[in-house]
């Protein structure tokens, strides 16, 4: 008995024991961490050891896994096709399991043609032939890379892709180029036209941080033709780069390659980039060719042109830029110009600094039966869709050039100024305009339709009532003429236009006695502000010029000028004591 005891507290001993036996923790080895896919297409395997279940995925479509789950140990198969895309690519395939994970880097370079036609990594250029044989070669450089320009040339054909650094040590390329194949989903590289048609950009989620810097450059470009089957596309079109993303910047730049475009289609134009966004920078970069959208008479979508970039998105950086070109756009439609930015748009922060306009900036829509608005200004034209709180500053910038809007005697509505056509709606935002001048004729003709509405400043035309404007130290000494009639909404200022938020500032201005307003009788024209109403602030500066309304000419002098001063009564709580005659 007592030896069945000793065996039954043996056997229930070694129950226990076994009951509190941890579980076996949960194991999971990938081997390797790092594959190479041939870039002709092919797979490659990786080792999974565990001792329970496990998932494979991946957010990169291009590459094949299989299988996708399992249990204890396997081989995994990662294949993929040919890369004949433009770029070396890298993705990430994850292998999870309940409680640890791995990362498997899958690399493919691109696919290449050999012999003879294979692509030469050029890193100076010296030829035509040498240019050709960069832009062929693109993918095989790194964003960190400078490739060099040691001769002028002339080119016939574009380079698709700039991933590197361009310098052009002040060397010039002549380009010469007509795109006579319409955009289609299936050739989107015509989407974009320029010496590059596309700089910079996102490679495995990175930024490319390049440069073009020091380049000169001459010749023309003309778009896509007429018929474009009816169908709406969009172009971007540069004398340098027609469309420009990530971190690219341009630098010391001239550009001498006219622009023209004649399709009906949307077309984002600029001297040195036609759409500009993400972080791209331009700093001292000349535009002296003009900037054109010629259909005198036909339909056309809305286009954005400027001297120096058409469409600005997400961000812009732009000092130290100056346009000599004439930008213009002739075609029953309405445009968004301006002779250094056309459109600017989605912006939380932005900087116009030391630009100078010398072209003419010029709208003529004879035809368009619309009634949407045209923006037009030294400057900028269009400012769109701001961020709320956000802060764009115009500094020391300076129109010389015409800027004018022919409203072709239809239902257009028009927006025209010396420095910025529009101050836009971002709520609680604010634009500054600080030691800004407008030297330059300001104009708009044939406005005699019902339906017309015109704003008219030597620095913003129109400003949306949510966002605040603060104009400082600014100066206006051309003239602003405007045949606008019997309509509402027109306003005609040397500062101001129309509109403006409570809280807008107008601080040491000057308007020389060269200040000649001409307008329609009835208009609310003033020396400051026109059809403006809104401010409660202390407004300061000097006046002297001339209002012609009508029949009716008045020249401001010591005893007038407080009345001149705006063409609407200002809100309660305004002061302008600060204001004196300018002797």
């Amino acid at each position: 008995m007592k030896k069945i005891l000793i065996l039954l507290s043996l056997a229930l001993l070694a129950f226990a024991c076994e009951q509190q036996k941890p579980e076996e923790e949960y194991s999971l080895k990938v081997d390797p961490l790092e594959v190479n896919i041939d870039k002709d297409g092919g797979s490659v395997t990786v080792a999974v050891e565990s001792n329970g279940k496990w998932a494979v995925t991946s957010t990169d479509n291009w590459i094949t896994i299989d299988p996708a789950e399992g249990e204890g140990n396997a081989t995994v198969t990662l294949s993929a096709g040919k890369n004949d895309t433009e770029k070396a690519r890298k993705g990430a395939v994850s292998v999870n399991g309940p409680s640890k994970k791995y990362t498997v880097t899958v690399k493919q370079e691109v696919s290449r043609p050999e012999g003879p036609d294979a692509p030469v990594k050029i890193t100076e250029i010296k030829t035509a032939d040498d240019f050709v044989a960069f832009g062929k070669a693109m993918d095989s450089y790194e964003s960190t890379e400078t490739v060099k320009l040691a001769a002028d040339i002339t080119v016939n054909a574009p380079v698709a892709f700039l991933a590197c650094n361009f310098d052009g040590q002040d060397h010039t390329i002549t380009f010469n180029y007509e795109e006579n194949t319409a955009y289609t989903d299936a050739d989107p590289t015509t989407q974009c036209l320029g010496l590059f048609r596309k700089v910079g950009g996102t490679v495995d989620g990175n930024k490319l941080s390049v440069s073009v810097k020091n380049l000169k450059t001459a010749g023309s470009i003309k778009t896509a033709p007429e018929d474009n089957s009816g169908t709406e596309y969009t172009y971007y079109i540069g004398g340098i780069a027609g469309y420009a993303d990530g971190d690219a910047r341009f630098e010391n730049c001239v550009n001498g390659i006219s622009l023209e475009a004649t399709s009906f289609n949307t077309q984002h134009m600029g001297g040195i980039i036609g759409h500009a966004c993400e972080d791209v920078v331009l700093v001292n970069c000349q535009n002296k060719a003009s900037v054109a959208v010629s259909r005198a008479g036909k339909e056309s979508k809305a286009s954005q042109l400027g001297g120096i970039c058409g469409h600005c998105a997400t961000k812009a950086s732009i000092t130290g830029c100056v346009n000599d070109g004439e930008i213009s756009y002739t075609a029953a439609g309405t445009c968004r110009m301006g002779g250094i930015v056309g459109y600017t748009n989605n912006v939380t922060t932005a900087l116009y600094k030391d630009c100078v306009n010398n072209g003419s900036v010029r709208n003529d829509a004879t035809g368009y039966t619309g009634t949407s608005w045209a923006y037009v200004g030294g400057i900028t034209g269009y400012f769109g869709t701001p961020g709320d709180a956000c802060q764009v500053v115009y500094e020391n910038c300076t129109n010389n050039g015409s800027i004018s809007s022919d409203t072709g005697e239809n239902k257009l509505r028009t927006r025209v100024a010396g420095i910025a056509a529009l101050a836009g709606k971002g709520e609680g935002g604010l634009f500054t305009y600080k030691n800004c001048t407008n030297n330059g004729a300001i104009s708009q003709t044939k406005g005699s339709n019902s339906s017309t509405r015109a704003q008219l400043a030597g620095i913003v035309a129109y400003c949306e009532t949510v966002a605040a404007v603060a104009i400082d130290g600014c100066v206006n000494s051309g003239t602003i003429t405007t045949d606008a009639a019997g309509v509402k909404y027109v306003g005609v200022g040397a500062m101001i236009g129309g509109g403006g938020d409570v809280k807008s500032t107008i601080t040491n201005v000057t308007v020389n006695a060269s200040t000649v307003i001409t307008c329609v009788a009835g208009t609310a024209a003033g020396l400051i502000g026109g059809s403006v109403s809104a401010f409660n602030t202390s407004i300061s500066g000097k006046v002297a010029g001339t209002i012609v309304s009508g029949d009716t000419t008045t020249v401001a002098d010591g005893g007038n000028f407080g009345s001149m001063l705006f063409g609407m009564p200002l809100g309660d709580g305004s002061s302008i004591g600060g204001v004196s005659f300018a002797q």
